[in-house]
């Protein structure tokens, strides 16, 4: 899954393998977002950042 977003295409042009949440679903406390600036995964449990997908691995 990191090469699939390692090389996605960047630019101007929005990427058709991510597809943006609704606004509803991104402001829920359950969800995973992806941070494109630190290159990372970021996963929350009820609004808590539980772990952190980067290039070296999983972190907590």
């Amino acid at each position: 899954m990191a090469l699939l977003f390692q090389y996605a295409p960047v630019g101007k042009f929005p990427s058709k393998y991510v597809r943006p949440a609704p606004v509803a679903l991104a402001t829920q406390p359950t969800r995973i977002d992806i941070d494109n600036d630190a290159h990372a995964i970021r996963f929350y449990i009820d609004g808590k950042q539980v772990a952190l997908l980067d290039g070296s691995g999983f972190k907590q």
